[in-house]
């Protein structure tokens, strides 16, 4: 059979064209992955049930209840009344809100970087690392004694 001439040429270009788009796919998706949670792009809020265990685990280890002087019963109460949203987004910025106990609502941003199984978050200035738990994220600071929040998405 005769081909039309030119034919055979968009063919490559079309093959070339799906090739870096597939490539450039795998770059850009898959440096957010964490193995099995979807990565760190997206809406999290805190998961209250989580976090009060790990409160209570950070205390028994000698943690914040020195540091703050509150009885567990007191912790579970500031949990409970606590509101953690952060938006992690693809370009590493993070939009965050927090109601705390007593509090209003305040609105803060930062950035994210996952190196390794490690996330870096910067908020306001404050330095904190997550560390993916299956489908939870416990965010911990990197300086100071205050026990973990447990993030799940929303």
């Amino acid at each position: 059979m005769h081909e039309r001439p030119g034919y055979l040429s968009r063919c490559t270009i079309a093959r070339t064209l799906l090739a870096m788009a597939v490539a450039l796919l795998t770059t850009v998706a898959l440096p957010a992955c964490d193995g099995g949670g979807g990565g760190p792009v997206g809406t999290w809020v805190i998961d209250k049930e989580a976090t009060r265990v790990a409160w209570q685990a950070h205390i028994k280890a000698g943690g914040a209840k020195d540091a703050r002087g509150r009885a567990n019963s007191q912790w579970a109460e500031v949990i409970e009344k606590l509101d953690i949203t952060m938006v992690l987004k693809f370009d590493g910025t993070i939009d965050a809100s927090m109601t705390s106990p007593g509090g209003k609502p305040g609105l803060a941003q930062g950035t994210w970087k996952l190196v390794g199984a490690n996330l870096f978050l910067t908020i306001d200035g404050d330095a904190a690392i997550g560390r993916f738990q299956g489908n939870r994220l416990v965010v911990e600071e990197q300086k100071g004694n205050d026990p973990p929040i447990v993030l799940k998405r929303n």
